[in-house]
């Protein structure tokens, strides 16, 4: 288990770290803040078009980027998708755009597969830090923790690394269920 961490903590995570951070998101719903859940509900009803609510993480992303650094994530996700991973997946164009890496791996293969990934929603620093998301069961964020234990990182490395290995780029997972970017 690791310590919790402020805000503050967790935003200089993602301005410090200097080659690589990783996520595995194995959550089908994330209870969105209500702003963001507008825009999922102007998704759902064929509306949205425009993204520059997420301008300001894309000019972080495109930030990063230029630095060098990279940012990975494997979405671990249940087939047929939930709303809320079809908005996901139709929004990741954006990230992809500004340099983000986001492959998917249907939970089902990962389960044929034996990858084991936990049910834990996590980034990974550099190979030597994770900072864990917790969710409660309503699928409201809660905390960040903080992760330093060498084994404990190698543990979650192993299993991001796994699903990566076996997971498909965004742009395949999209055209795969129906997903058209304009």
């Amino acid at each position: 288990m690791g310590r919790p961490i402020s805000d503050a903590e967790w935003h200089a995570l993602f301005e410090n770290y200097k080659y690589t951070a990783r996520r595995l998101e194995p959550r089908d719903t994330y209870n969105a803040k209500p702003a963001d859940k507008v825009h999922r509900q102007q998704y759902l009803a064929g509306e949205l078009t425009d993204f520059s609510h997420m301008e300001g993480w894309v000019s972080k992303l495109a930030s990063w980027g230029a630095q060098g650094k990279r940012m990975q994530r494997v979405r671990v996700v249940t087939e047929p998708l939930s709303d809320d991973a079809k908005y996901l997946l139709a929004v990741a164009k954006v990230n992809l755009a500004a340099g983000d890496e986001i492959r998917y791996l249907p939970r089902h293969r990962a389960v044929e597969l034996r990858l084991g990934p936990p049910n834990e929603d996590y980034w990974i620093f550099d190979a030597n830090v994770a900072a864990i998301i917790n969710f409660d069961e309503d699928d409201n964020f809660v905390s960040h923790e903080l992760v330093d234990d060498p084994a404990e990182i190698v543990t979650r490395l192993h299993h991001f690394d796994a699903a990566w290995c076996y997971s498909v780029s965004r742009e395949e997972f999209a055209a795969k269920h129906g997903i058209v970017d304009a």
